[in-house]
């Protein structure tokens, strides 16, 4: 059946891509660093106005602040609590980020409605926070984030600063003048800041972006490393035992190889391996593994996967591969290839990463010395064409 493709999967493809999942799982780490710095923020903010309060009760402004910090303080423990658990989802993600900017324009709001402008406007403290929330946006590695947090901020800040001024200072009801003056100017800077802020979290999460994926990746195929697969499939391995789920892992092997190379040149040796890449790619599920293990070996895990529903996946990658014909670069000719794949499975054949993978490794090692372009999923079961 003929792949559709329909309009609101390709406007998010425009608008909204899926995301690459080792920037997803830095974003897991990053929300939890995010979750941190928050509660100890807050606790450390919480301080000034109940240190005010008792010093000067009579001021309204000082029972705004800690209403303002016991919320945040509130919701800082719940967020932090949420980020420990579970895997992590990209609402989250936004929902922090807007949380926490929009706190900070909360708390300006409040000065403002109850007649204290001046606060609003020259509050130092509050600005600063909502500074370092804006910066926070990149640690979850994702560029959206940054772009719909700094917007709102923007948009609030403004909004809060117009009103301020509209009601209060055109008025000429500025109140105790303890907190400064209200100056136009000050408040255009501070909102050229934020937008000069939002961009620099967007431009630190490309470069990020740019630097995770080549270090995690290989420059030849575009999969996945040897370093970085250990590193997901050791995740993977955790959750399949914490929610007693299946895992399978394939090694794979390009037959006769070298004799490309000797025959071909490497560059034919290296588009075999371009193209493999590709029908890898296409074959896998979004949360299947697959990298390049290593020279012409190639690696992937299958979460989540019954042995026989992985099985019946990987053979038909193996057809695919032998009907597929390859053209050598700069040669009028194309060439064939066959694979050999060695299958292991948790916790059927073994409980350990290590052993899964050494598993898998030594049954291809069988198919390749019973004759090649064949899957073996264990020392008895062999598929072949």
């Amino acid at each position: 059946m003929p792949h559709r493709t329909t309009t609101g999967s390709a406007l998010q493809r425009i608008f909204w891509p899926d995301r690459a999942p080792e920037l997803t799982d830095a974003g897991v780490d990053g929300e939890r660093v995010v979750a941190r710095a928050r509660l100890v923020m807050a606790f450390a903010v919480a301080a000034v106005p109940i240190v005010t309060t008792i010093r000067e009760p009579d001021r309204l402004e000082n029972y705004t602040g800690l209403v303002g910090a016991v919320f945040a303080l509130s919701i800082g423990l719940g967020l932090y609590w949420l980020a420990q658990r579970g895997r992590y989802a990209t609402w989250l993600g936004f929902a922090t980020s807007i949380f926490d900017v929009s706190v900070v324009s909360a708390v300006q709001a409040a000065f403002v409605v109850q007649g204290f402008p001046l606060i609003a406007a020259n509050t130092r403290t509050t600005f600063a926070i909502g500074l370092l929330a804006l910066f926070g946006t990149a640690l979850r590695y994702d560029g959206r984030i940054c772009v719909v947090a700094g917007t709102l901020a923007i948009v609030q800040y403004g909004a809060i600063q117009y009103f301020a001024h509209e009601q209060w200072v055109a008025g000429g009801r500025l109140g105790d003048l303890t907190y400064g003056t209200y100056m136009v100017g000050d408040q255009i800077g501070r909102l050229i800041i934020l937008g000069c802020a939002t961009a620099l979290a967007a431009i630190i999460v490309e470069r990020t972006r740019v630097l995770r994926r080549s270090s995690t990746h290989d420059a030849l195929t575009g999969l996945q490393n040897r370093s970085f697969f250990e590193e997901r499939f050791a995740e993977e391995l955790l959750r399949a035992r914490r929610y007693g789920r299946p895992l399978v892992v394939a090694m794979i092997d390009v037959d006769h190889f070298k004799a490309i190379n000797d025959t071909w040149t490497h560059a034919a040796g290296d588009e075999v391996l371009r193209e493999l890449a590709g029908i890898f790619r296409e074959a896998m599920r979004r949360t299947d593994i697959v990298a390049r293990y290593g020279g012409e070996e190639f690696v992937m895990a299958l979460p989540e996967t019954e042995l026989q529903e992985a099985i019946a996946k990987l053979e038909s990658v193996r057809a695919k591969v032998a009907a597929t014909a390859i053209v050598v670069p700069r040669v009028a000719q194309t060439l064939r290839i066959t694979i050999t794949i060695g299958v292991a499975s948790y916790p059927v054949d073994a409980m350990e990463r290590s052993e899964l993978v050494l598993t898998a490794d030594d049954r291809l090692l069988h198919g390749k010395r019973t004759g090649r372009n064949r899957l073996v999923s264990s020392d008895v079961q062999v598929l072949y064409s």
